[in-house]
């Protein structure tokens, strides 16, 4: 196959994304059993500056933040991922990467829940059926906890409260 029909048929970047999305999850309970998930988010952090401020440079675009933007960036920054690191990480720590990701892949589900409390959008039927089928799927596929199962009702939790984030 030449690589012009490959790439018609395949997005090598969201390609890229997925696998690195879908890796990471063994990787970084790796990571929070051996440093700790403090320790790993630090680690973490040092990494994904230094890629990005790589990445920027690479494609020679500033690194200026414009004075108008700092406060919705600190508040994305501390507050939403901040948060969302700590509880994604305390809970890997609890928890299987398995359960990790299956509860973690929930944020789009919440969406719903969120924008009709919020928001006072009304959803659609249609919509609920889509976030109740993918909640129980959830839960099928969890199951019921085995005795020796590593992972908790706590760790999920946590990486149920990441999701949310």
């Amino acid at each position: 196959m030449r690589v012009a029909t490959w790439r018609r048929w395949v997005d090598g970047e969201a390609f890229l994304a997925v696998l690195i999305w879908g890796a990471s999850f063994p990787i970084v309970k790796h990571g929070v059993d051996s440093f700790g998930p403090l320790g790993f988010a630090v680690v973490r952090l040092i990494v994904a500056i230094a890629c990005l401020l790589l990445w920027l440079r690479w494609r020679g675009e500033s690194l200026r933040i414009e004075r108008a933007d700092w406060p919705r960036l600190a508040v994305a920054g501390f507050g939403a991922m901040g948060l969302f690191q700590i509880v994604f990480l305390v809970g890997m720590h609890h928890t299987t990467a398995t359960h990790s990701a299956l509860f973690l892949n929930t944020s789009p589900l919440w969406a719903l829940p969120i924008s009709w409390l919020v928001e006072r959008q009304r959803p659609r039927l249609g919509a609920i059926i889509g976030a109740v089928l993918g909640f129980a799927g959830v839960v099928a596929m969890i199951g019921r906890p085995e005795g020796e199962a590593r992972s908790t009702l706590w760790g999920d939790l946590l990486t149920l409260g990441a999701a949310l984030c």
